[in-house]
């Protein structure tokens, strides 16, 4: 599947997603430090989260550095595995 130059994995399926609904949760316009904050379903496919979330599970978690409830594992995508 063609993304924009990059290859797609075809196992992902980066096209198949469902129907695009968006839900402004913090008008952009807001003075809150969250305008802008929405929530976007249907605009991934379930075999990409899938994917996504296999890939997240085999990487290492990164060095804490600073006291946080968040686990950090980073990722550099130089073939534009996940890119649109």
């Amino acid at each position: 599947v063609d993304i924009g130059g990059e290859l797609c994995p075809p196992s992902v399926g980066c096209r198949e997603a469902g129907p695009l609904s968006v839900e402004v949760l913090i008008p952009r316009d807001s003075q809150h430090p969250g305008a802008g904050t929405a929530i976007i379903d249907g605009a991934l496919s379930e075999n990409f989260l899938m994917e996504l979330d296999s890939l997240w599970r085999r990487l290492p978690l990164a060095r804490k550095e600073k006291a946080s409830p968040t686990e950090r594992a980073y990722f550099a995508d130089t073939l534009g595995w996940g890119a649109r």
